[in-house]
């Protein structure tokens, strides 16, 4: 695969190696049901960034596409981490059982069916070319289909529900978990 420099790409594989390391630190701590859900969204969110350093990098459009696919998994993943992680970290562990476990990855799954059976619907992406981008070639949609636009809603719906959450979380707080909280709120 011949492969292509981008401005984005040093900063993509510091992200992932940065992400790397916090899966590394809460997947440690796994006994606390947040630290494996940290673990979890930290561990996708580096997939995503070294994912999507190999397709900036890539030239040919099916190994675009390829990463592209791999990146969308987990973004998914993303999504579903960060929802399962603030639940246990607001204190709303309760939520999270082995009855209603699946129901958190099911619009994940869900995505990463569809991205990668896009190519015989086109609900998520169609027409997909390399364009020249200023110095190196990117990844285009010929057009977004309806799932594209049901995963952007619900991905900013999860960020936005983690805030929530973590900002009632520090405004009950007085202590360090306050700082945390925000911390949190303010990272999603």
């Amino acid at each position: 695969m011949a492969l292509q420099f981008t401005p984005y790409t040093p900063l993509l594989v510091l992200a992932g190696l940065i992400s790397s390391a916090l899966a590394a630190y809460g997947w440690r701590l796994r006994s606390a049901a947040e630290a494996r859900w940290f673990a979890l969204l930290t561990g996708a969110a580096a997939a995503w960034s070294f994912g999507y350093a190999i397709e900036l990098s890539a030239t040919t459009l099916g190994a675009v596409l390829f990463w592209e696919r791999l990146v969308w998994a987990a973004y998914a993943l993303v999504v579903a981490g960060l929802l399962l992680f603030s639940l246990e970290f607001a204190g709303y562990e309760s939520s999270v059982t082995r009855r209603t476990l699946p129901l958190f990855f099911l619009p994940s799954a869900l995505t990463i069916g569809m991205v990668f059976t896009t190519g015989t619907h086109g609900l998520v992406w169609s027409g997909a070319e390399l364009v020249d981008a200023g110095g190196f070639v990117a990844l285009r949609y010929g057009n977004v289909g309806a799932w594209y636009w049901v995963e952007t809603a619900y991905g900013f719906g999860v960020c936005l529900f983690a805030v929530g959450l973590f900002s009632r979380r520090a405004l009950g707080r007085r202590d360090l978990y306050r700082k945390q909280s925000l911390v949190m709120a303010t990272g999603v």
